[in-house]
């Protein structure tokens, strides 16, 4: 339950997750849009806006090879840049051994998820600021 409103957990992470990669990014203006939102109907458009950015994101990635405590992994990342000696996300070796420090692709939303996302949002907004608080705790979190 999030602001007395029903939202089941898989739902919230499904979106906390998203809002994460973006705040991970340093890409702030993607959450607050969504965040300060002060209609349903801004609200949606700011996690339609969310969602497409990755889907663009997802055209242009690029697939590196990590190794994590001695097992060698694949993953797409969204953001990346060339290794120039210091990595604040994860460091990758892509095709051709061209080294990038880079931040892995995030799930996208289901259907079903962002159409439940959807019914709640309409019925209280606040949930949004909700939704990219708890985005920004997870990462505090983590640092």
């Amino acid at each position: 339950m999030v602001g007395g409103i029903e939202i089941d957990k898989e739902t919230l992470s499904e979106f906390t997750s998203l809002f994460k990669f973006y705040i991970d990014a340093g890409r702030y203006s993607v959450v607050d849009r969504f965040a300060y939102a002060i209609s349903p109907v801004s609200a949606i458009y700011a996690l339609y806006e969310a969602v497409r950015e990755i889907r663009s994101a997802l055209d242009r990635a690029v697939e590196v090879e990590y190794e994590k405590e001695g097992k060698k992994s694949r993953v797409r990342c969204c953001e990346y840049e060339e290794y120039r000696g210091e990595c604040k996300w994860l460091l990758g070796v892509a095709g051709g051994g061209k080294k990038y420090c880079c931040l892995p692709c995030p799930h996208i939303p289901s259907d079903e998820a962002v159409a439940r996302l959807v019914e709640v949002l309409r019925r209280d907004v606040s949930v949004a600021t909700k939704i990219a608080a708890m985005a920004m705790a997870y990462r505090a979190r983590r640092e």
